[in-house]
């Protein structure tokens, strides 16, 4: 299907719907969120592709750290992180972030992360629709937890993270996110042409 890294795209992020701002009040977050096994993601720019991308997973984050200095690959520590819960861990209140890769990797470590069922249900039916070998987002397991944000506001004591897209697609480039836990980053990215909606995508720990 051609349009399915668009369509991908403006599943995620809610493109095709409004883009106003929820008014729900947060709520007080009661869980004590420390005793819980937590994460901290790691985000990674690279300036030769200028592409960003997170992860939690210690493990790769070694890798990029050594493929970085041995191999040159171009990706560094942005600097910005923000904490979540194992994936494995039972933490009331939270839910796994679906991760959906694309197909073919190019560049590399091209991902989507979400936690809305809506979304990663949409976004399952999108890769079942494009066949073996043609571009898609595949889907590779859940990266880590964290809490939902489904009436646009995070429980007090979190850390509302937004999602913003690079319109890849309509200028004929790779497609790529970025996850950001500051509004100042995000209108920052929307200054320089990404497209977001001001509202938590999701909800993360204090890192």
């Amino acid at each position: 299907m051609k349009n399915l890294y668009r369509n991908a795209a403006i599943v995620a992020l809610g493109l095709a719907g409004s883009s106003a701002l929820a008014t729900a009040t947060p709520v007080v977050f009661t869980n004590q969120v420390e005793k819980y096994p937590h994460l901290t993601a790691v985000e990674y720019y690279n300036p030769r592709l200028d592409r960003y991308f997170v992860t939690a997973d210690p493990g790769e984050q070694a890798v990029t750290d050594e493929e970085a200095w041995l191999l040159e690959t171009g990706w560094q520590r942005s600097g910005k992180s923000f904490g979540v819960w194992h994936a494995d861990a039972v933490v009331p209140g939270t839910a796994i972030a679906c991760r959906f890769a694309a197909d073919p990797i190019i560049p590399p470590r091209s991902f989507y992360d979400t936690m809305n069922e809506t979304e990663c249900a949409s976004l399952l039916q999108l890769e079942r629709d494009s066949p073996p070998g043609r571009r898609a987002w595949r889907y590779v397991g859940g990266s880590f937890r964290a809490i939902p944000a489904p009436n646009g506001a995070c429980p007090i004591g979190l850390v509302p993270v937004y999602a913003l897209y690079n319109l890849g697609f309509e200028r004929g480039v790779d497609l790529n996110f970025r996850y950001v836990s500051s509004l100042d980053d995000f209108n920052a990215m929307i200054d320089q042409g990404w497209v977001g909606v001001a509202r938590p995508h999701f909800c993360a720990r204090p890192d």
